[in-house]
C-alpha cells in the first residue's frame, strides 16, 4: 500500500511539472547570421524558441513595419511570404530579402511566434544599407 502511495505521488509531481512547462512563457531569441542587412542580398538569421528553458516546436510569422507604421509581408530568400513557418526543435533559420525602396530606412521586423496555446511577439529594428 505504501509503494502505491509513493507511485501516485511521483505521477502527480510529473503531471504538475508538465503543466508548469506548458504554463511557462515563451522566450524568443533573434540572431543575425551575417553583418547588417543589405538591399537585394539574402540576409540570414535564426530564431530560437524556448518555453521553460527548453526548445519547443512553434510557428513563426514575420512582418515588416515601415517608418509610417504600415505592415508588409516579409519575403524569404525564395520571394515567398514568411507566414507560419515551422520552428522544428525550437529553431528556424531563414533569409530575408530587402527591396531597394527600404535602403536607409529603419524598419521593424516583427515575429509572431505561437507554440501550443502560448503566443509571443518579438520585434527587431533593422536598417538595410
Amino acid at each position: 500500500m505504501r509503494a502505491l502511495v509513493l507511485v501516485a505521488a511521483a505521477l502527480a509531481s510529473l503531471a504538475l511539472a508538465g503543466s508548469a512547462l506548458a504554463a511557462a512563457p515563451l522566450a524568443v531569441a533573434f540572431k543575425p547570421l551575417a553583418a547588417g542587412p543589405k538591399i537585394n542580398v539574402k540576409w540570414p538569421y535564426r530564431i530560437t524558441v524556448t518555453q521553460g528553458g527548453k526548445p519547443v516546436n512553434a510557428l513563426v510569422t514575420a512582418t515588416l513595419i515601415d517608418p509610417l507604421a504600415q505592415e508588409h509581408q516579409v519575403l524569404d530568400g525564395a520571394n515567398k511570404p514568411l507566414k507560419a513557418r515551422a520552428a522544428k526543435g525550437g529553431v528556424l533559420s531563414e533569409r530575408i530579402l530587402f527591396p531597394p525602396e527600404s535602403k536607409g530606412f529603419t524598419l521593424t521586423l516583427r515575429f509572431t511566434v505561437t507554440a501550443g496555446g502560448a503566443k509571443k511577439v518579438a520585434e527587431v529594428a533593422v536598417t538595410p544599407k
